[in-house]
């Protein structure tokens, strides 16, 4: 379900994605939060009976959000910071988002206006690229960074071919990264290591991507739950890991 704006209320009962369905995540690296936003500059913010409104018309203390990734599905949760207690995001039978209770709501996001990336882990200078020309495998010693491009297996897509869109069951649950210089999906070679090689999404490795701060990310196979993690000699492997203890890539 897509979140809707009713009135000032927000609900999670929409099935259709419009401009009024796209939030801008803002994040506060002092304050360690995430501030939500509509496209009319509006921020999501504690209401009356603990509904979320649509109402502060910018950045405010009342309106902070700390975002939690779910270990076993992709899906993130939300919970309001609210004079130093942390109240989880939830879901009436209405679909009217409020704040309280033990059960949080789960989301997919989806990248809306960052669909093009550079990447570079956070303990290393260098970019990641192929490792040299008619290489197809990643590594991430590179002066120059290669360009990725996030793609979602939608309608919304329209670069996906018949083909490809009915061999691939896939929405908001999963992406898939392409390597821009030579079209091609990444895709898991060896076992573990990452190759720019697939020439469809219906053959490539589908991902997670989580959102660790406004500038980092982590990147999660679909079907495994691996990270992408980097190896001392600059490798880009698939590893089962402590979701603490996954490679952040900067973006």
């Amino acid at each position: 379900m897509a979140i809707k704006i009713i009135g000032v209320d927000l609900s999670a009962n929409q099935n259709e994605v419009t401009q009024h369905e796209i939030f801008q995540m803002e994040f506060d690296d002092k304050l360690d939060c995430w501030y939500l936003s509509t496209k009319d500059g509006k921020y999501w913010s504690p209401g009356a009976a603990s509904a979320v409104h649509i109402a502060l018309p910018n950045q405010s203390v009342k309106g902070r959000f700390r975002l939690s990734w779910n270990p076993d599905d992709g899906t993130c949760s939300l919970s309001l910071i609210d004079d130093n207690n942390i109240r989880p995001l939830c879901a009436r039978k209405s679909g009217q988002l409020f704040t309280g209770s033990s059960e949080s709501i789960r989301f997919y996001i989806k990248f809306m206006n960052r669909t093009n990336v550079c990447l570079r882990a956070s303990n290393s200078s260098g970019f990641v690229g192929t490792k040299g020309q008619g290489s197809y495998k990643l590594e991430s010693n590179k002066t120059m960074p290669d360009m990725f491009t996030i793609e979602y297996a939608n309608a919304d897509n329209p670069t996906i071919s018949r083909d490809d869109f009915d061999l691939i069951d896939s929405s908001f649950n999963c992406c898939y990264l392409k390597l821009a210089s030579n079209g091609k999906y990444l895709n898991v070679a060896d076992g573990q290591t990452l190759a720019a090689d697939a020439p469809s999404m219906a053959c490539a490795q589908q991902f997670h991507i989580e959102l660790r701060t406004g500038t980092y990310i982590a990147i999660r196979a679909y079907d495994s739950n691996a990270y992408l993690n980097l190896t001392a000699n600059g490798g880009i492997v698939l590893a089962n890991c402590p979701p603490e203890k996954a490679t952040l890539w900067e973006f």
